[in-house]
């Protein structure tokens, strides 16, 4: 009974201190790691290739989150490098959905000099 009690109260004395810690955001290298993960445990994985093309700040559900767009692997002959998938993130790492239609990059065009 004593043990139960111990045990119980060091579980809540745990969970205090997990929701107390803040949240911090993201660093590119940390989100770009949890896109893969995502990717991977996704049923999108045969279908687009693990490693993010481009990743950057900002979405339409989180201003501050993290987006990432995701190349179709080569598939038929209507493959073209710029289709792919679209996964979105908040600034935590957290929240984590994807667009369900295809999207099409289109790369930045640089700036001259």
């Amino acid at each position: 009974m004593k043990a139960s009690l111990v045990i119980i109260l060091l579980l809540c004395l745990w969970g205090m201190s997990v929701i107390a810690q803040p949240k911090k955001d993201l660093t590119k290298v940390e989100a770009i790691r949890k896109f893969e993960a995502y990717i991977v445990h996704s049923f999108y994985f045969d279908q687009v290739e693990r490693t993010p093309v481009e990743v950057s700040r900002g979405n339409r559900f989180f201003k501050d989150g993290w987006s990432a767009f995701f190349r179709y692997k080569r598939q038929g002959k209507n493959y073209t490098r710029a289709r792919g998938r679209l996964v979105y993130m908040d600034d935590y790492g957290e929240n984590l959905q994807e667009e369900h239609l295809d999207v099409y990059r289109v790369p930045q065009q640089r700036r001259s000099k």
